[in-house]
């Protein structure tokens, strides 16, 4: 019995640590063919098709597949998939789920950016 708890136990804390990732450095670190999860924020959108590179404070990763295709420029995501080598790039394809943490800050109305005066063209 303490055998099958044991094995349990074991199987329990190697499964969640395959899926649980500090930051993308840490992702970017693990072996290909790893299942990661990352949160970052996304630097394009539509404009290169499905693929969307996602950055934190640590590092960057391309994440690859139609599901992507939701994300837009400036999304905070969080996601999950296995890691690839794709021509020298590291990527996560395929992505097994994409969640849209917040969406791309809009700015207020009438809201003032530096180094604009009132009236200037």
């Amino acid at each position: 019995m303490k055998k099958i708890a044991l094995s349990l136990l074991c199987l329990i804390i190697l499964g969640s640590q395959g899926f649980s990732q500090a930051n993308i450095a840490a992702a970017r670190a693990m072996p290909e063919g790893s299942t990661v999860t990352i949160r970052g924020i996304a630097t394009n959108g539509p404009e290169l098709g499905i693929i969307r590179y996602i950055q934190d404070g640590t590092a960057g990763i391309a994440a690859y597949g139609g599901s992507m295709s939701v994300v837009e420029r400036g999304d905070s995501v969080v996601v999950v998939g296995v890691t690839k080598n794709y021509n020298y790039l590291l990527e996560i394809d395929p992505v097994n789920s994409v969640n849209a943490i917040a969406p791309k800050p809009m700015p207020a109305p009438g809201h003032h950016y530096p180094g604009r005066h009132e009236g200037a063209v």
